[in-house]
């Protein structure tokens, strides 16, 4: 298995441009974690800025994941926390999504007819944002309205 097979792939859900798999000898066996990582916003900003400036755009969820894991539970082992990003913790993540669309969408066809709040902007707003500001496939503004709900 090649090293960029052992971690949680980065998916453009939204708009459903592939995303490079360029291969990646530096990144090793565990997650290049964002070290000294804290639940605050000084550490927070470096972990996007390393996410989008040095980390090949495909691996970028797996060390978001992981080092997001290490932030929340710092008493966790660091093999623990570090195993978050990894493909053997997709399933996990999937179900955990499934879990949390199960609980607001009791019957799966209501996610077909959500509405994305409106976020303090009026519904007519909101389409335009998404439709036509920012041109987002109807399967991507299903995607989001998923996750603000």
């Amino acid at each position: 298995m090649s090293e960029n097979n052992k971690f949680v792939q980065s998916q453009d859900s939204i708009f459903g441009r592939e995303i490079s798999q360029e291969k990646v000898g530096w990144f090793g066996d565990r997650t290049p974690l964002v070290l000294g990582a804290k639940n605050d916003k000084q550490s927070l900003k470096r972990l996007k800025q390393k996410c989008h400036l040095s980390l090949p755009p495909h691996l970028r969820c797996a060390v978001w994941i992981s080092s997001i894991a290490r932030a929340a539970n710092p008493q966790l082992p660091i093999t623990e926390t570090d195993a978050y990003g990894t493909i053997g913790n997709k399933k996990s993540i999937e179900t955990r999504w499934e879990f949390a669309l199960n609980a607001v969408f009791p019957n799966p066809a209501d996610r077909d007819d959500a509405i994305a709040p409106d976020l303090g902007l009026t519904q007519e707003v909101l389409n335009e944002l998404i439709h036509i500001d920012y041109p987002i496939p109807d399967e991507g503004a299903k995607q989001i309205t998923l996750v603000l709900c």
